[in-house]
């Protein structure tokens, strides 16, 4: 037993110096300078580790050789058992310290390696389509002319682009960065970016080229999309396959295998990227197929000089929205009515002056009472002292002009709500407009893992169409919330009364963070028995302030007073006076008949006055209307305690959906995490093969459906209680916080006293 004790430890001990044996460091130098290596020298470690793990151990580090001496270089160098550069400089600066180890060498279209490369330097070329590039970049935008702009004017790569693309139908010209503001504003023209070192140093010349609408393109350079380019293309070998590629290539250097080139392994796939933020902003959309194809970025960005807050969206939409103006105006109509009511009871009073002509026979004819001309001036007066109708008349107008007000208050009321309901709505079209576009994302990268598997032949291609299929779906789902959220847009714009095509940004999202007092509403809504105690007092405060309940109280009022108009009408006199005077104050050709005792007629002043009082004895329809009037009055209060009903069940129905959104949030927040995690664990899996598509896609669908759950119950939650303000006649989520404190103040006292 011993003797086989002694036998195992020694195999151990011999395997363990085997291991060290074959111990082999990795030095990966990079060339900052024109290729973000940050992200893929990451990736291509975890590839070379993972590979490598179970037949050597090794050790990777990185270096760059801006930043090192030639001494730690050189000793980097001869301590590493393999050597990986990228770009040509780091290939040149390290190859004075390499005697006889391997290289693997990555190589640009701009690097020329025009140097003697060592004997055992392994190239691996990484392609660039320049030609196909700038076609597809100039058909998708309808462009006559590329500009292809360099950071400084490189005589070697401008060679090296005319040799590729010369003689192939492209119109183009180089330029450089600092010429770009030259550009003229154009649809036609385009710009190709070159490896430019840091994008983030030129956001203002792309600045400029999206304010000029002009398209942009570059490769390889995600961070170019946050400084404002407008299309990223971004190569598989530049990720996942090249690093797959290089790990590959280095376990068969170090098992002394031939190895092989990018080119063998899916080196023509790539990833398209498109900056909606410039796409909205040049206003031009490059060809469907474009979108198809890629994946968005800044998707939910609506570049615009205008902010709007709900504050803002408000305040234009009572300003300018057509409904408000017309309730305002039906003020001023009811108004001018009821003055007009009072002014039967103000004298009327004329006055003129007639002439009048008659012919010679005519004048003879009155036997010396008339002229050929007579010129004269009358006055009369006339003025109602008393008339039930009248005074009828002057309370219902009275009434209508304070209803037209209540009626104003009621648009205010419904247009808060329909503004803030097409705010949020938009809030939540873009909320679930960056769940999908980040579902997408996901996708895109399963379908890349797929690409890479199926490259080495770690799966089949079914599962690679499986995954495509996948990516169109979400393509559709992404449309569709592109849609939603360009309609919410045209709804607001519509709301406000203004052109549906305006520009304007919305910098919040939707979250219940928004309503400052959601942490108060929400201790009243974790108590049952506290929640049906707030149902009732908002039912009180809704009969002491809202429109409708005071609408049909003055409906009700009016009828009552045209009752009493029709049943006092049969014994209530009208009472008026009336006078009348005249005066002539010329008088020609008259002719009066000597031979007849026929006085001349009188010259002066001639008046009457006259007062009067009438009784109506018999009215066939003042029975009917008071009839009719006793039957509305039935019907109002009718209505108005079906209005009561509503308020009541719309009331309690409303708290108890506030109940249950919240207590969706607090669930779905919890389901979103585990559902988050539970895919970073499988998508793990999935790319170590451990997991089928099929189960990984189950486990994404869970994550946008989680998602989708939290928006949707933070959506609700906001409208039901902006309806629930409603409901109480007065808003709170847009006034100050203390006016909220005091209504809370308020509930609690009426707790204390109904308790």
């Amino acid at each position: 037993m011993k003797v086989l004790r002694l036998l195992l430890f020694s195999l151990l001990f011999l395997s363990f110096l085997q291991v060290k044996a074959q111990n082999n460091d990795i030095l990966i130098v990079s060339d900052n300078e024109y290729y973000k290596v940050s992200q893929f020298e990451n990736i291509l470690k975890e590839e070379i580790s993972k590979l490598l793990s179970s037949r050597f151990q090794s050790e990777i580090l990185n270096a760059d050789y801006t930043q090192l001496s030639d001494y730690k270089l050189q000793k980097f160098a001869q301590n590493s058992q393999l050597t990986i550069t990228i770009g040509e400089k780091s290939l040149k600066s390290i190859i004075p310290f390499i005697k006889d180890k391997p290289i693997i060498a990555v190589k640009f279209p701009w690097d020329e390696f025009n140097f003697q490369l060592p004997e055992k330097c392994f190239q691996i070329d990484i392609p660039f389509d320049f030609v196909g590039d700038l076609n597809e970049f100039t058909s998708a935008f309808n462009l006559d002319k590329v500009f292809i702009v360099q950071q400084e004017s490189d005589i070697r790569i401008k060679e090296l682009i005319n040799k590729k693309i010369s003689g192939k139908g492209i119109n183009y010209e180089f330029i450089r960065i600092d010429q770009l503001s030259l550009l003229p504003d154009s649809l036609k023209v385009g710009c190709y970016f070159l490896p430019i070192t840091q994008f983030s140093l030129i956001e203002k010349e792309l600045d400029i080229l999206n304010k000029k609408r002009i398209p942009s393109m570059v490769i390889h350079d995600l961070s170019s999309l946050d400084a404002g380019i407008t299309i990223c293309k971004l190569p598989q070998t530049s990720k996942d396959v090249l690093a797959k590629t290089i790990a590959i290539n280095v376990l068969k250097i170090l098992e002394k295998k031939e190895i092989e080139s990018a080119d063998d392994i899916q080196s023509d796939q790539y990833s398209m990227y498109i900056n909606m933020r410039s796409i909205r902003q040049i206003n031009k959309y490059p060809k469907p197929e474009y979108f198809f194809n890629a994946t968005l970025v800044n998707i939910t960005d609506f570049p615009s000089d205008t902010l709007y807050s709900l504050e803002n969206i408000i305040l234009k939409t009572l300003e300018n929205n057509p409904k408000f103006n017309i309730s305002k105006a039906d003020i001023k109509i009811a108004d001018i009515e009821r003055k007009k009511a009072y002014k039967k009871f103000l004298p009327q009073v004329n006055a003129g002056l007639s002439e009048v002509l008659l012919s010679d026979n005519l004048a003879e004819a009155s036997m010396g009472q008339k002229g050929t001309s007579t010129l004269s001036a009358v006055a009369s007066y006339n003025q109602i002292l008393f008339n039930e109708k009248a005074l009828a008349q002057i309370t219902i107008k009275k009434i209508q002009k304070e209803n037209a007000q209540l009626a104003n208050n009621r648009e205010y009321l419904d247009l808060v709500v329909d503004a803030s309901q097409a705010y949020y709505s938009l809030l939540f079209a873009k909320t679930n407009l960056t769940i999908q576009n980040e579902h997408i994302k996901r996708v895109r990268q399963n379908l890349e893992i797929a690409i890479v598997q199926h490259a080495i032949g770690e799966t089949s291609i079914s599962i690679v169409n499986r995954w495509k299929s996948e990516l169109s779906i979400s393509q559709m789902a992404i449309n569709e919330a592109m849609t939603m959220t360009q309609s919410a847009i045209y709804k607001l714009n519509e709301i406000m009364n203004q052109s549906l095509t305006s520009p304007f940004t919305v910098t919040e999202e939707l979250n219940t963070n928004m309503l400052t007092f959601y942490d108060d509403i929400v201790l009243i809504l974790q108590n049952v028995e506290k929640s049906r105690y707030f149902a009732d007092f908002i039912i009180q405060k809704s009969n002491e302030n809202l429109p409708e309940f005071k609408q049909i109280e003055n409906a009700i009022k009016s009828q009552e007073r045209l009752n009493k108009s029709y049943t006092q009408n049969a014994f209530m006199p009208t009472i008026a006076i009336n006078a009348y005077a005249g005066d002539v104050l010329d008088r020609q050709g008259v002719t009066p008949i000597p031979n007849l005792p026929i006085p001349n007629p009188p010259d002066d002043l001639t008046w009457n006055a006259s007062f009067s009082l009438s009784i109506p004895i018999f009215d066939s329809q003042r029975r009917s209307n008071a009839q009719l009037t006793k039957i509305q009055i039935d019907k109002l209060q009718e209505q108005e305690q079906l209005i009561h009903n509503q308020i009541e069940l719309a009331t309690r129905s409303t708290i108890e959906k506030l109940r249950a959104s919240y207590f969706d949030i607090q669930l779905s927040e919890s389901a979103m995490n585990s559902a988050k995690e539970n895919f970073n664990i499988a998508q793990r899996a999935y790319k170590e093969g451990t997991l089928s598509a099929i189960q990984l896609l189950d486990v994404q669908e869970v994550v946008v459906k989680t998602e989708q759950k939290l928006a949707i119950a933070k959506y609700q939650f906001i409208l039901q209680h902006i309806g629930l303000e409603r409901l109480i006649g007065k808003y709170y989520f847009i006034s100050d916080k203390e006016e909220f404190d005091d209504f809370i103040k308020e509930f609690n006292t009426f707790l204390i006293v109904n308790n």
